[in-house]
């Protein structure tokens, strides 16, 4: 296989755990869960520096005891777009130089 394929399944796979690790802070924070707990607090602290580019960008909605954060879900769809981009740049740079390489008949 090419060597693109094995590039973009490393970003894509560290792209979906990222998305999952903000997945859960979003989840988090909608239910309203105590950044006393140990877990929750760990969390929060690895992930704030992932989401700093995105703060201020959306007010964040209070609901009750919980918070919809604008923030980490602008975050998760920005970082969505930039690995989108970063993948067809790379497929430009990988695959298109092979594509005219080939000897035509």
């Amino acid at each position: 296989m090419h060597k693109y394929y094995y590039i973009s399944s490393i970003i894509k796979y560290l792209t979906g755990l990222l998305e999952i690790v903000l997945g859960a802070r979003v989840v988090l924070k909608f239910l309203g869960a105590s950044s006393k707990a140990l877990i929750v607090e760990l969390l929060y602290k690895t992930t704030d520096f992932i989401i700093a580019p995105f703060k201020f960008i959306f007010p964040n909605v209070y609901v009750n005891k919980g918070v919809v954060d604008f923030t980490t879900l602008s975050a998760m769809l920005g970082y969505l777009i930039l690995v989108l981009v970063i993948l067809k740049f790379l497929r430009l740079i990988l695959i298109r130089p092979l594509e005219n390489d080939k000897p035509k008949h």
